[in-house]
């Protein structure tokens, strides 16, 4: 590889980094944010900052409580609305949606007590479309489940482009987590990767030699610093490598 091009992909390694670590920080931020919403059983956070005299509050409070709406009442605006009954929009106009809610925070909380909180469904295009000008168009945070999660039963479960990175996983778990896990399952191959310029790249390890230090696995391939690749045979700490050119 040429000084140039080793070079672009340090900066772009950097890069990615710098994104992982603003994407921790923010989910993290949403990860609190859950947790005082799933403590306070309130679906519309209010709004930071805002400082009201007892009276003033309490007649806030009457004014935004609304009794629960029978069927066939009308939802009333700046108020909590609550109905025995699902709530449909329909729109006939073409390229018009049925609903469009704008905030200056968040255009839209949803909470599913004991179901998705979001379903999206379309009989032609996306179920669900994130669009963003500059942050995340799709962002998913779990506390103890899946964050993320796609399947087909009939193509491909996700397809994920970039002009930079196609696909950047972190494992930032505990020690022995994988960023990425591919699985062939009964006669599939676990994974294919190809590239007019390389099928795949490993990291370099800033140490000479095969690992001495840490606990490893049968399997795992360490990239030293000389460019010679050691691939573990046995397991154990430091377990047992050779060198395989």
């Amino acid at each position: 590889m040429s000084d140039d091009a080793q070079t672009t992909a340090q900066q772009r390694l950097t890069e990615c980094e710098h994104r992982l670590t603003e994407l921790r920080a923010e989910t993290e931020a949403l990860l609190k944010e859950l947790g005082e919403l799933q403590h306070s059983g309130d679906t519309a956070p209010a709004q930071a900052g805002q400082q009201a005299s007892k009276q003033a509050q309490e007649q806030t409070q009457k004014q935004a409580t609304a009794a629960p709406r029978a069927t066939g009442q009308a939802i009333i605006a700046g108020a909590s609305n609550s109905a025995t009954s699902p709530t449909q929009l329909y729109a006939t106009q073409t390229n018009s949606a049925a609903l469009y809610l704008v905030g200056d925070v968040r255009g839209l909380t949803s909470v599913g007590q004991q179901n998705d909180g979001v379903l999206g469904y379309s009989g032609a295009q996306s179920g669900v479309l994130g669009m963003s000008n500059s942050g995340t168009g799709v962002r998913a945070v779990s506390q103890s489940g899946t964050a993320f999660s796609a399947s087909s039963t009939g193509n491909t479960g996700a397809v994920v482009s970039g002009n930079g990175a196609g696909l950047v996983a972190d494992n930032n778990g505990q020690y022995g987590g994988f960023g990425v896990i591919a699985l062939g399952q009964v006669k599939g191959t676990g994974l294919y990767a190809s590239g007019e310029r390389a099928a795949i790249r490993l990291g370099q390890s800033p140490y000479a030699g095969a690992p001495t230090t840490g606990s490893h696995d049968v399997g795992e391939l360490v990239l030293d610093s000389n460019a010679n690749l050691y691939l573990c045979r046995k397991a154990g700490t430091p377990g047992s490598w050779a060198r395989l050119n």
